[in-house]
């Protein structure tokens, strides 16, 4: 899994060797979440460090947490980023033979940068951003969150704000760990619908049948659009801005728009009007007059749609910002995000390198009183619940507990199992993760040819041996992936429906002298199923 560890700033803070680091650096936390694998899991990750001067040191590994707490403190780093599982340990890869040096895991993260928005938000541009812009940011996490567990089937997620100007989603699933780069590229094409650069004037185009996970994404949209998009961003509050979005409506409504438009008194009645003519021409169509348009979840979606980075995602060997570290330019720490309370999350507020410096020189005088005689690991958990850190730092808990009693209960799922081995093996001697259920499907082999013994028993004699699914790669992600321990549900890809083996029927006893019958297809021949004696 994860190590996550934070840095000092040079750039923001006095030069205090080692005291920052001693007092944030999650160390218990790794331990937890390397406990839960292999035992040299740990030594296989990719770290890599951005030193004074944009200097870039890649391919670092470490026996333990501790070595790379010392690490740390010894080069002072100003961003830290994490990288892949290797075949073998980083550090040493250029002892490896050629080629025999490959990722052979990573964790799927997802990027959302606030400037692929440029083009849509008025308020803002660049490495800015304001309360106000930080609503795409709301809506993206809901939006893909969403996705990710009820189209995707995917559980441990973990969304982080990157300490400046977006967000980093980190899918810690066993089994998606181990996805190949055409897999995950195949979930951000999923979860892409604004396409073009900046010459493409409209980047979303929608046609019936509407897939479900536009309609869903729609209606994500739709509960903050009017506050950030009509009233925040102000989109038809002149001439120009809304001859931008009437870019966008078929030529056949935007005269007629146009026309209507000054009449109106400000962004939302504009918008009511644009909307009211849109509804109007879905329901002639839903009665068999006309052609459906759909220019107002066009716009919706080509303001408020996420925007993903695909290279970050598909790339196993890609390095992302690690959590808990301090941003270079801003000195925030990039701290988790509680969905639970999701809309109140204020960019501006979260802790900084500063801040927690005059928090802990603030509780500095009772903390020398208690300090005597206490241990180390009980003064780090005292320290961090006296500053504004405590409660992200809680956020990142419950994550791993969830992880936890998740591994808990598929380990004694598969203890109950027949044929299984049921004595419990301690968590630093396992084998890495086993896949989940969510994505057994993908790697399940074919059953094996039957042997003597199966040949010998017709199909209907007996229960037929289990027979994995079938899967390829389709143009968007498949329905498979979901559990198939969770409760039906209509499948959100009716163009590509979950190919299944099944069973063949009882097949009647074979005789070289009885006629195939004349009003049944042809059967499999003869030897293949064992000949009749």
């Amino acid at each position: 899994m994860l190590c996550f560890a934070s840095a000092e700033s040079r750039m923001l803070v006095p030069k205090q060797p080692g005291s920052m680091m001693d007092t944030f650096t999650p160390k218990s936390r790794s331990s937890r979440l390397e406990g839960s694998t292999a035992k040299n899991y740990f030594q296989l990750r990719e770290f890599s460090f951005t030193l004074r001067d944009d200097v870039y040191v890649r391919f670092q590994s470490f026996g333990s947490p501790q070595e790379l707490e010392r690490e740390l403190q010894k080069m002072n780093p100003y961003k830290i980023d994490i990288g892949a599982v290797y075949s073998h340990r980083p550090s040493q890869h250029n002892t490896v033979h050629l080629g025999a040096f490959q990722p052979v895991e990573k964790e799927l993260v997802f990027d959302i940068d606030m400037t692929d928005y440029d083009d849509v938000r008025t308020c803002c541009s660049s490495a800015e951003i304001c309360s106000k812009c930080w609503t795409l940011m709301t809506i993206a996490v809901r939006i893909i969150d969403r996705a990710l567990v009820e189209d995707l089937g995917m559980k441990h997620r973990l969304w982080v704000y990157s300490g400046r100007r977006g967000v980093h989603c980190w899918v810690c699933d066993d089994a998606v760990r181990k996805w190949s780069p055409a897999l995950r590229a195949a979930a951000v094409e999923y979860l892409t619908l604004v396409k073009g650069g900046a010459e493409t004037v409209k980047k979303v185009n929608l046609s019936e049948p509407v897939h479900p996970f536009i309609r869903r994404s729609v209606n994500v949209v739709e509960k903050y659009f009017e506050e950030y998009a009509l009233v925040g961003q102000d989109i038809l509050g002149s001439p120009e801005r809304w001859d931008k979005v009437l870019a966008l409506v078929p030529e056949e409504h935007r005269e007629q728009l146009q026309g209507d438009f000054p009449k109106k008194r400000d962004s939302v009645q504009r918008w009511e009007l644009l909307k009211g003519r849109m509804e109007r021409t879905r329901r002639a169509a839903s009665a068999g007059k006309g052609t459906a348009c759909y220019a107002d979840w066009e716009i919706m979606l080509q303001y408020c749609f996420p925007r993903l980075d695909i290279n970050v995602s598909k790339g196993v060997g890609h390095l992302l910002k690690s959590p808990f570290s301090v941003h270079p330019k801003t000195g925030r720490i990039s701290v988790p995000l509680d969905l639970q309370r999701l809309d109140q999350f204020d960019p501006f507020a979260v802790p900084t390198i500063s801040s927690l410096c005059r928090e802990l020189d603030a509780a500095g005088d009772d903390g020398e009183q208690e300090d005597r005689g206490e241990t180390e690991p009980k003064r780090r958990v005292r320290d961090y619940k006296r500053t504004s850190l405590a409660p992200y730092v809680r956020v990142f808990e419950q994550f791993l507990e969830e992880m936890e009693r998740a591994r808990r209960g598929e380990r004694l799922q598969r203890s109950a199992m027949p044929g299984e081995a049921t004595e419990t093996v301690p968590a630093t001697e396992q084998e890495l993760p086993q896949p989940q259920a969510e994505t057994a499907l993908l790697l399940a082999p074919l059953p094996a040819a039957p042997g003597p013994a199966a040949q010998a028993a017709p199909w209907g004699a007996g229960p037929a041996p289990p027979v994995p699914p079938l899967w390829s790669p389709p143009r968007r992600f498949p329905s498979p992936l979901c559990p198939p321990s969770s409760p039906p549900q209509p499948c959100p890809f009716p163009l590509i429906p979950p190919l299944r083996l099944q069973a063949p029927q009882a097949l009647p006893p074979l005789s070289r002298s009885a006629p195939w019958p004349q009003d049944s297809p042809p059967r499999c021949p003869p030897p293949l199923w064992g000949r009749p004696h």
